[in-house]
């Protein structure tokens, strides 16, 4: 399983995160980007953002978030950012000013990290955690991994007492991962996770979860005319309180030995669909299907083989095993969870797969 933080790191990078952190909700009218030169030629201007009095650089998330909000084309914009920093100005410019609407600007450390919908409903890291670590380690669960990605916030646990042999001395346990983004790249979700002790690697099953979209009613601000640091209403907290509570419930209702069996059920089965045709016109189908880099299908393909197991469990393994090799961890999280969409296809496609 790709390692990340401790879990008293994760807290702590999450509480520095919540002191730092800064929103704004407004017109875009009041936003406008600045070129900046550097002094020192070898390194590309930087563009920077003015929220009302205010200014920040932007990041990476947050220009390709303008991009798509301005129908700009990605590459274009890429192209202006890094060659004509001021005719990408220019361009943004325009458009905040001509077709002005109210949008709900993230920053963090002094950085402008997301440009959203003002009807996006956040749900932060600090009140996701204050509501799971406390009832994660009341179900007696080990942390496995956690991590906080520029992207997301992931708490991977297990459950060592509910474990169950699929084959012959391949046994797995129960767990869950968390994961919760603040900037619009994802639901928070629950989802059980299964850890397979032969080799560590984790497998993300979609069906059983719980996800809720970051979405509500119009953020107020300081004047509805102008922008302004936006923060949570009693109204809006107590609501996201609401909701953690059912996240909560779901909590216990993931980790339970019902859910178990019934995600290790089809995984035992999976072990009795093989291989029919080519090892490698099959990974071929499965690196179209989930979407896979050519690097990452020809590594499937090298875990598939070396594990020796020619089935459909030993397919979802391999992409598995892909995760743990992976240098990023929202890659192997993804990976983790490719490799339960898999498991969860219908038998139909199993069999599709399997005689490529």
């Amino acid at each position: 399983m790709y390692q990340g933080k401790s879990l008293v790191e994760l807290a702590t990078e999450v509480e520095r995160q919540r002191e730092s952190k800064r929103d704004f909700v407004g017109p875009t009218s009041d936003l406008s980007m600045v070129a900046l030169k550097r002094t020192d030629e070898e390194k590309p201007p930087v563009s920077t953002m003015t929220v009302g009095d205010s200014s920040f650089g932007i990041d990476t998330t947050a220009h390709a978030q303008i991009a798509d909000r301005l129908s700009i084309p990605k590459k274009y914009y890429d192209r202006m950012l890094s060659e004509s920093p001021d005719l990408l100005a220019e361009n943004v410019n325009h458009w905040f000013d001509q077709q002005s609407e109210r949008r709900l600007v993230r920053t963090l450390d002094g950085n402008v990290r997301a440009f959203l919908s003002d009807r996006y409903r956040p749900l932060d890291n600090d009140l996701v955690c204050q509501f799971l670590i406390p009832t994660l380690g009341s179900l007696g669960v080990t942390v496995a991994s956690c991590e906080i990605t520029h992207r997301k916030l992931y708490i991977k646990v297990t459950l060592p007492r509910l474990n169950r042999e699929i084959k012959l001395g391949d046994v797995v346990e129960a767990g869950l991962v968390a994961a919760n983004s603040e900037i619009g790249q994802g639901t928070v979700s629950l989802l059980p996770f299964i850890n397979r002790l032969a080799c560590m690697n984790g497998m993300a099953i979609n069906e059983f979860g719980l996800k809720k979209y970051h979405l509500g009613k119009a953020l107020g601000a300081v004047e509805s005319d102008k922008i302004g640091e936006w923060f949570q209403t009693d109204t809006i907290q107590a609501d996201n309180r609401a909701f953690m509570l059912k996240l909560r419930d779901a909590v216990r209702g993931i980790l339970t030995e019902d859910v178990f069996m019934r995600i290790t059920d089809r995984m035992i089965e999976a072990t009795g669909h093989e291989i029919e045709g080519s090892p490698e016109k099959v990974i071929e189908v499965v690196k179209e299907r989930l979407d896979l880099t050519e690097v990452e299908g020809g590594n499937v393909l090298r875990h598939l083989i070396k594990g020796g197991d020619l089935s459909m469990w030993g397919v979802a393994n391999a992409v598995t095993a892909e995760a743990n090799e992976a240098t990023d961890y929202d890659r192997a999280t993804e990976l983790e969870s490719a490799g339960g969409k898999l498991i969860e296809l219908p038998k139909e496609s199993w069999k599709e797969i399997l005689a490529a």
